[in-house]
């Protein structure tokens, strides 16, 4: 990883790119290059019921449903984590005491996570006001946390 300590040269006939942030090499873009910005930051989604999975989500929120021997979410930070993702915030709501329960402050799998409650279902567009302070300026990765990734597809975003 690099700093940016100015702008940075424009070498391309596109528009010229200035950073002061932290960038990753840059990824060849519409034939030039383009610096991207490194990506530390995760939101997961795990707040809903599951109602159309009324078996399984009684007693577990849909993303902790096993999957090969783990549950979904678990699949997620792992794909992540090793994609570059050190930072997670999970947005918990129905039955919150299990995903809390099972991942904890993140150590146990070499990554930080943080809480925030979705108190009422209403919705996803209200969920990225929970993670606003978690997030501040930074990019960050917002995804839902019942959905299994191809791992490789992480390392292409993050």
């Amino acid at each position: 990883m690099q700093t940016a300590i100015g702008p940075v040269r424009q070498e391309h006939d596109g528009p010229a790119i200035s950073r002061l942030d932290r960038v990753s090499p840059y990824r060849e873009s519409g034939g030039y290059s383009v610096f991207m910005t490194k990506i530390e930051k995760a939101v997961l989604l795990a707040a809903g019921r599951g109602t159309r999975m009324r078996e399984l989500t009684a007693e577990l929120p849909k993303p902790m449903i096993e999957v090969r021997g783990k549950p979904v979410l678990h699949h997620i930070i792992e794909g992540l984590r090793d994609a570059g993702i050190r930072q997670f915030l999970v947005i918990v709501g129905y039955r919150a005491d299990v995903v809390q329960k099972y991942f904890g402050s993140g150590s146990d799998f070499a990554v930080q996570i943080g809480y925030a409650t979705q108190v009422v279902q209403d919705g996803t567009g209200r969920v990225v006001d929970l993670a606003r302070d978690f997030a501040g300026a930074s990019p960050f990765i917002l995804s839902y946390g019942d959905i299994l990734v191809d791992p490789p597809n992480y390392e292409r975003i993050a």
